[in-house]
């Protein structure tokens, strides 16, 4: 298929409404066509056969292209560009504890995205970089075929590796993104380390509640969808923090539609986000938004346009799950690290009327 995605691959969406074109073009010209040409009856079962097995492949392959399509991140809103750049960092003091070699030394791959001066180059930074690796480990973690995360090879994003950085500040704060148990990336010159955030979702929005407990130098630690801790609960955060979360019954639809989400889970995920919510001595907010699932924050809705219809994602349009999760995480950042009005944190707007919104004075 040549229907180049951002000049280099290919648009396997596109693809596959022109692929079931063509079955259906075999079908009503090829086909007949052919058979006509045939004097022997006894051959045409032959014909038949090989352009119905063709026309089958055809429809298999547009089916699986719109399923699984080389989907697109939407274009950034702001007026940078955004480079990137990945480390693998290897601390030789310390041993992996995890680790079968018992010689291992700890190791963390970590992606940098950054603000940039107007990228030179058209070619985009990969979704997943080693993604045959990557794929395989998808696949045996979900227990589900591998073929299905096979487009994300050829997934692009909107970032340029290794671009200048943008020289409209002296320096840039700094933003720890910490992922969750499925994870792909947990993630010199010009960070302002005196203004320091963290957040994650999951497992990785447990993180940086440790984080924001220990490390009193971050300044903004916001938490979506994940319980805190118990030493988190019984010591409470100093720093800012807000939550994003859904509430009770949109747990409990998920436990319906998909499965987990024991009582005992949701019981867990509430009390203790409301407990150090209520506890915090500073600025917190505490944000549910109804119809929500958990994947829905993550890229999972990206992935195939049928993730609603498979009970991956929630009631809630995916896209407008990143709008929310996206506008108030900037509004939170901006106004705790980079000293920025945040109105959406005033309280509840009409901008984003589902959102159930609370927050506690500075």
């Amino acid at each position: 298929m040549l229907f180049p995605v951002n000049g280099s691959h290919f648009d396997m969406r596109l693809g596959g409404l022109v692929m079931a074109g063509a079955a259906a073009t075999v079908v009503v010209f090829w086909g007949p066509r052919t058979l006509a040409r045939f004097k022997i009856v006894s051959r045409w079962w032959l014909v038949r056969m090989a352009v119905g097995l063709g026309v089958l492949v055809l429809a298999i392959l547009g089916a699986l292209a719109f399923v699984i399509p080389v989907f697109r991140f939407p274009h950034p809103s702001g007026p940078h560009a955004i480079g990137t750049l990945t480390y693998h960092w290897v601390d030789a003091s310390r041993a992996d504890i995890f680790a079968a070699d018992a010689n291992a030394h700890r190791e963390l791959m970590a992606q940098v995205w950054y603000r940039a001066d107007a990228a030179p180059s058209p070619t985009r930074a990969p979704y997943m970089q080693e993604a045959d690796a990557v794929t395989g480990a998808l696949a045996r973690i979900h227990d589900t075929p591998r073929f299905l995360f096979s487009q994300f090879k050829y997934v692009t994003t909107n970032a340029v590796a290794s671009v200048r950085v943008a020289d409209g500040q002296p320096g840039y704060p700094v933003l720890i993104f910490l992922e969750g148990a499925a994870g792909f990336r947990v993630l010199t010159g010009r960070l302002d380390l005196q203004r320091v955030g963290t957040f994650g979702v999951s497992l990785g929005g447990i993180v940086p509640g440790v984080v924001c407990l220990h490390e009193t130098h971050v300044r903004a630690c916001l938490l979506m969808d994940a319980p805190m801790t118990t030493a988190a609960v019984a010591s409470g955060l100093a720093t800012p923090g807000r939550w994003i979360t859904r509430e009770v019954a949109s747990m409990r639809l998920e436990r319906q539609l998909s499965g987990g989400w024991s009582e005992a889970d949701i019981d867990a995920h509430q009390t203790s986000m409301r407990a150090v919510y209520e506890s915090l001595p500073g600025a917190g907010y505490f944000l549910r938004v109804p119809g929500t699932f958990h994947l829905d924050f993550t890229d999972t809705p990206n992935w195939t346009p049928l993730a609603s219809w498979l009970n991956l994602t929630g009631p809630i349009d995916g896209q407008r799950a990143h709008n929310i999760v996206n506008a108030y995480s900037l509004a939170f950042f901006d106004r705790h690290l980079a000293g920025r009005p945040a109105k959406l944190l005033d309280g509840p707007t009409e901008r984003y009327p589902e959102v159930l919104f609370e927050s506690r004075a500075p």
